[in-house]
């Protein structure tokens, strides 16, 4: 049975050490001078324009999981220290020249960006100065092969294609349901689109319309009628979440009440589950939500609740926000990386991040990354709406399968 994330060893339940004392070399941002110095962890993510809400999402996560490890001691004694930046408009290049300057101030670690794109600006610089990198979402072409200090903190869009089909298979009883998708122009949500596409026939699908939104969409409405017009069984969302709600009513008043409508957690927030209160509207995530107060939570969940509030967001809907709870597992597996290596950086740090892996009771089992993919989650859990309990639920969940199934 895995420890408790509250005790000593909170930052393992199962972390293998194999790197040995000589591979945890890599560094401290403390110096033996100093030790207990704190670690600089850069956050670099988008705080206005379009992908702000999953940003901002992403900042409160960040704050929560430094201030529950400070409270539990930091790392090998020294306190965690965030320094923000604000990436601006996606696709801006800003994420690029924030990784630079979070290069300059010698953080341990960086958190963000959420957009494939961003991220993708930020790799020349953290792959020259050694920096491993925990971005939200990363595009399979860049996941895959891995790239050394690259590491997905949520989830590569592709691989929820299998599972998504097969819950709606399972959801509607249908053995060859017809799909309408809609993605955002992001990289991961293009090959998201392309490969349900792809992926539709084989598993006895098929995808009577796809719709994109672009990057400067303020209207979805004829995206929400091309996918009406196609009568579909079940609908697929990977858009920006500020158009879920009109779109999701849009939708519903265009189909029957009994087709699903499926987003994952940045898309189907748990807000947005809240506002529609609709039990056909499912989310999907790769760790599960959670909701303070709960009569099941144990002890840790709690404490990482309180966490969230400290920080300025305590609601179900806060921490279960925009950026969902993947990112939390992420931030935590970064932080019991640091703690097994006794505050290593650099190479070490990316190294032991391939041999750490972490399970919360009520959050995720088993997130862990490998030398053969920067993935840390395995599980996808698809939530719903309610009535009885009047909070977002846990439907069913899928396995991911592997990275050669998903390929684009």
């Amino acid at each position: 049975m895995s420890k408790s994330l509250g005790r000593a060893a909170w930052f393992v339940i199962g972390v293998t050490l194999l790197l040995g004392a000589a591979a945890c070399g890599g560094g401290s941002s403390g110096s033996s001078a100093d030790p207990a110095a704190p670690i600089s962890v850069g956050f670099n993510d988008s705080l206005t324009g379009t992908g702000a809400a999953e940003g901002q999402a992403d900042l409160l996560t960040a704050k929560a999981a430094i201030g529950y490890v400070n409270s539990q001691g930091g790392v090998d004694g020294h306190q965690l220290k965030l320094i923000v930046l604000d990436s601006g408009q996606v696709g801006s290049g800003q994420a690029g020249s924030n990784a630079t300057q979070l290069a300059q101030d010698k953080v341990a670690a960086i958190i963000g960006p959420t957009i494939s794109n961003d991220c993708d600006s930020a790799i020349p610089i953290i792959t020259q100065d050694k920096i491993p990198d925990l971005c939200a979402f990363v595009d399979y072409n860049t996941l895959v092969p891995p790239r050394t200090y690259l590491y997905q903190a949520a989830k590569t869009e592709v691989t929820y294609a299998k599972p998504v089909i097969d819950f709606i298979k399972s959801i509607t009883g249908k053995q060859h349901p017809r799909i309408a998708v809609i993605g955002a122009a992001t990289q991961g949500a293009l090959q998201m689109v392309a490969k349900m596409k792809t992926i539709a026939a084989e598993l006895g699908a098929s995808i009577v319309y796809s719709g994109v939104e672009s990057l400067t969409a303020t209207d979805l409405s004829p995206l929400g009628a091309g996918a009406i017009a196609g009568r579909p069984d079940a609908v697929v969302e990977e858009i920006f979440p500020q158009f879920v709600v009109p779109l999701d009513k849009q939708l519903r008043g265009g189909l029957p009440a009994s087709v699903p409508i499926i987003g994952q957690y940045g898309v189907n927030t748990y807000q947005a589950l809240q506002t529609l209160k609709d039990p056909r509207v499912y989310s999907l995530g790769g760790a599960q939500m959670i909701i303070p107060g709960a009569s099941g939570n144990s002890a840790e969940i709690n404490a990482l609740a309180a966490q969230f509030a400290k920080a300025g967001g305590g609601t179900a809907a806060d921490i279960n926000g925009a950026a969902g709870t993947e990112q939390l597992a992420a931030d935590l597996d970064l932080f019991a990386a640091m703690k097994a290596c006794h505050a290593c950086t650099g190479a070490a740090l990316a190294a032991q991040l391939q041999q750490t892996s972490l399970t919360v009771p009520g959050l995720v089992n088993d997130f862990h990354y490998s030398a053969a993919a920067h993935l840390g989650i395995n599980t996808y859990y698809f939530y719903s709406w309610d009535a009885a309990k009047n909070q977002a639920t846990v439907d069913s969940s899928q396995p991911i399968g592997s990275l050669s199934l998903t390929s684009p």
